[in-house]
């Protein structure tokens, strides 16, 4: 079993392209974590001197194109391949890694294939060059590039009649976090077992403290922030890194017997979000001494609140179904308007009519005012302004209007004419 991931590696801030790319190659190629540099292979360059040959390439693409290397340009690709603990030895995996880095550049790229053992589960780094060996073109990433990668990857696990992630979940977790309970324990968890068993044999002072962490092969190094180095470590682990109770003063204090150390990481405390009463007790407020008129504005206020309340429940409870039908509201409202509409200027002509027949005079307003007048009738009670928009009676009689004068300037200006001169000069 095989989990890959594709890494771009852009210029380290604050350094040149030569420092990256000799830095990133550096910690593939690490003699303590490679067997002296035994698990190492490479393709279209010498391990030793592959940084220098792929800025000799960089250099051959700048000459060619003409195009320097622009600040954010990927300079290298990783691939790292990590493998099922206790699945794979060194040697299998050296070789799957340079098979997958091989179909994976068509051997048209510069990359070195290093396997690391300094952990419980076996890894390969991949580095290529993004530049091709022709000095002509690069490597462009694409999307579903990881799913490609873990197919081909898959592909070679199954050759080798090893386990693949049958369905694999994509996301940015570590691997460490990923194995959850079943991955090793770190430096830091080994030297707090190790306090905690030499404070269990209750020594008298600090110094046969010190005697006890020596004789679990831990070295002592003293000054303002007290460390340990382990076996296996390369540096120093503070007391005060620990955290958790294990700085000198609890040791001290645990010593002497005024303190006792836990051993259990303490869990951080959820904080509770506290539920704020935002309505006033008008009770309490009028036994206090206020009046009516804060009693009138408490009891408003109280409403409000109540009602906003009850607006953030609704918006809450809002489904999918509920938002689709909000975006064809706006059409059934349009339909409903044009149909008020057609209702008010058929009551005003009603009106008008009846008017008319009882022999009374029609109102009759400023012409200034006309337009007002007829939209605050028409649309008072619709929030539609009569300037921006016409209602359906009168767009039938504007396009009645402009039918009558088509057919009359047509019959002035064509069929007159034409029956004038015929009268004059009449076909034989």
């Amino acid at each position: 079993m095989a989990t890959t991931r594709l890494i771009p590696m852009h210029k380290i801030r604050n350094q040149s392209v030569a420092y990256t790319v000799q830095e990133r190659i550096d910690y593939a190629v690490n003699p303590d974590k490679t067997l002296g540099t035994e698990l190492v292979t490479a393709y279209g360059c010498d391990p030793a001197t592959a940084a220098n040959e792929m800025l000799l390439t960089k250099r051959a693409y700048a000459d060619y194109t003409g195009r320097e290397i622009p600040e954010n340009d990927v300079l290298l690709y990783q691939i790292r391949q990590s493998f099922k603990p206790g699945e794979i030895t060194p040697e299998l995996a050296q070789k799957i890694g340079y098979e997958l880095a091989m179909s994976w550049t068509k051997g048209k790229h510069q990359f070195v294939v290093a396997t690391h053992i300094d952990h419980a589960h076996i890894h390969t780094h991949i580095i290529y060059n993004s530049t091709c060996m022709d000095g002509k073109h690069k490597y462009r990433n694409f999307l579903g590039s990881s799913f490609a990668l873990r197919r081909a990857s898959d592909k070679l696990c199954l050759e080798n009649n090893l386990s693949v992630v049958e369905n694999p979940k994509t996301g940015k977790t570590h691997y460490g976090k990923w194995l959850g309970d079943k991955k090793a324990p770190s430096f830091q968890d080994k030297l707090r077992l190790a306090i905690d068993a030499a404070l269990a044999e209750k020594p008298k002072d600090y110094q046969a403290f010190l005697k006890l962490m020596a004789d679990a092969g831990y070295e002592y190094k003293a000054g303002k922030q007290p460390a340990f180095k382990g076996p296996g470590q390369k540096k120093f682990t503070r007391l005060r890194s620990l955290k958790d109770g294990y700085s000198e003063g609890d040791i001290l204090a645990v010593i002497v017997g005024e303190k006792q150390l836990s051993p259990e990481r303490k869990k951080a405390k959820k904080i509770q979000n506290q539920h704020i009463n935002l309505l006033v007790d008008i009770q309490a407020k009028l036994a206090e001494g206020k009046g009516a008129g804060y009693a009138r504005w408490a009891q408003g206020f109280n409403l409000k609140q109540m009602a906003m309340k009850k607006r953030k429940k609704r918006r809450k409870k809002k489904t999918g179904k509920h938002r689709r039908k909000k975006k064809r509201q706006p059409i059934a409202l349009i339909r409903f308007y044009d149909r008020k509409e057609r209702d008010g200027f058929s009551s005003l002509r009603r009106s008008r009519s009846s008017a008319h027949s009882i022999g009374q005079r029609p109102i009759r307003s400023v012409p200034g005012e006309r337009a007002a007048s007829s939209g605050t009738e028409l649309f008072g009670g619709l929030g539609i302004s009569p300037n921006k928009r016409f209602c359906g009676a009168k767009r039938q009689s504007v396009y009645h209007s402009a039918l009558l004068a088509s057919f009359v300037l047509w019959y002035l200006c064509y069929l007159i004419p034409c029956t004038f001169l015929y009268s004059r000069n009449p076909i034989p």
